[in-house]
């Protein structure tokens, strides 16, 4: 069976399992979900298919002009954006340089157009100059994309540590369930009789949704930077996904929630235990932090802004040191360890004194979705053209909140639980 035809037979049997009403059980909605898959993976395979011919065809006719069909530009919220060639990550470009250089020759006058570069519709822009048609942009090849993506998921970064789910839509509807083994509410467990009648529970979820932001990096490059292509390519591989991780991380710990991620430090779940002495972080701190910590510590982490080392380093208790520095190197605790758990130094926190200057994390505690396909880079060169500049764009969605809405109880004592702790004023 050709691909065609699977794909059409695929998709009379997907139509098969919707009913007539509309309504599905979890078992027709689990069916239809995997059907569904092999449709797309289908769609898939007949677009690769298609692509290798293409490049057999051009083979076949090397006398002729190298003309590479445009695949259609995906819309997503009213925007245009540029989709990827699967066969050649990097679309006949030997680099990241050669790739600029052809987009900056694009651009110039009575300049013939490097047939490598796919021509796709820009986004409309008050910039471009009165009398000029709407411009166009060109797509970039998925290396250097992959590129500035991997820059932005760099160790350091919030984003490494809460390692967001990828998703294709742009809001994650999910049922949260903050009960607890000892709680008196949710799925309980109970000592049985013989013969006697068991007790039941239920599941206690709350619905939830966590929407994807929007964020963005645009960057305008003038001519003259950009006939310095080499100098070009390790600006913009290197700034934008810095600009972009300082944002996305910033978002996780302090975000308002508001057309961005909810940042812990802003929810209700997080503990502030009450500091020993003004203006300090000692001892008394930090293990008062540490006693609040919710669950297996596996995978927490400290994050503390640097003027907070100096006090870190001299911490005793008894005879022994509270701070150890690092043993292995700086890639896994670049400020040492600190009762055992790594300590990651971050301009997200706040001055020694104020609240948020040192920060107990539990990643696991965070929820975070991306969107699957990763960052979207476009470049133009008439979206500003009456400035004689060009324009780079990545673009990107991720969403967040910490999993829980308040503190947890403990099963004995009073002091509360929490994946996020850190210190008052």
């Amino acid at each position: 069976m050709d691909l065609e035809a699977k794909l059409t037979q695929l998709i009379a049997e997907a139509e098969a399992l919707v009913p007539e009403n509309g309504d599905m059980t979890d078992e027709q909605a689990a069916d239809f979900d995997a059907k569904k898959a092999e449709i797309e993976a289908t769609k898939k395979a007949i677009s690769r298919r298609d692509a290798l011919q293409r490049f057999k065809d051009e083979l076949n006719q090397p006398a002729a002009p190298r003309v590479v069909t445009p695949e259609p530009a995906a819309v997503n919220d009213d925007e245009h954006y540029y989709t990827s060639q699967e066969v050649d990550p990097m679309l006949g470009f030997s680099c990241d340089a050669e790739f600029y250089e052809s987009v900056l020759l694009a651009g110039l006058p009575g300049q013939p157009t490097d047939s490598r570069l796919v021509i796709n519709a820009a986004p409309s822009s008050p910039h471009i100059a009165t009398g000029a048609t709407q411009g166009d942009g060109y797509m970039v090849p998925n290396d250097v994309r992959d590129r500035v993506w991997n820059a932005v998921m760099e160790e350091e970064s919030m984003l490494s540590l809460v390692n967001p789910e990828p998703t294709s839509r742009n809001t994650v509807e999910f049922a949260a369930d903050e009960t607890t083994p000892w709680g008196s509410t949710g799925v309980q467990a109970y000592w049985g009789n013989e013969a006697s009648q068991m007790t039941e529970s239920h599941l206690d979820t709350e619905g939830r949704s966590i929407k994807l932001h929007k964020l963005y990096a645009l960057v305008t490059a003038s001519d003259e930077l950009l006939s310095d292509s080499t100098l070009l390519t390790s600006r913009l591989n290197k700034k934008a996904p810095e600009a972009i991780r300082y944002k996305a991380s910033d978002a996780i710990i302090n975000g308002t929630g508001v057309g961005q991620p909810l940042g812990f430090m802003n929810n209700d779940s997080k503990i502030e235990v009450t500091r020993a002495t003004a203006s300090k972080v000692d001892d008394d701190d930090v293990a008062g932090m540490y006693a609040r910590l919710l669950g297996n510590p596996d995978g927490a982490c400290w994050l503390t802004h640097k003027s907070v080392l100096p006090q870190l380093m001299i911490m005793t208790i008894g005879d022994q040191p509270v701070w150890t520095p690092p043993q292995t190197g700086l890639r896994g605790a670049p400020g040492g360890f600190l009762l055992g758990l790594p300590i990651k130094f971050s301009q997200h926190c706040k001055a020694l004194g104020t609240p948020g200057d040192i920060q107990l994390c539990q990643p696991k505690g965070y929820a975070a979705y991306r969107k699957a396909e990763g960052i979207k880079f476009a470049t133009s060169m008439h979206l500003y053209f009456d400035y004689d500049v060009h324009a780079f764009r990545w673009t990107f969605r991720i969403g967040g909140e910490p999993l829980l809405n308040a503190a947890v109880s403990p099963a004995n004592g009073t002091d509360t639980l929490s994946h996020f702790i850190t210190l008052d004023t």
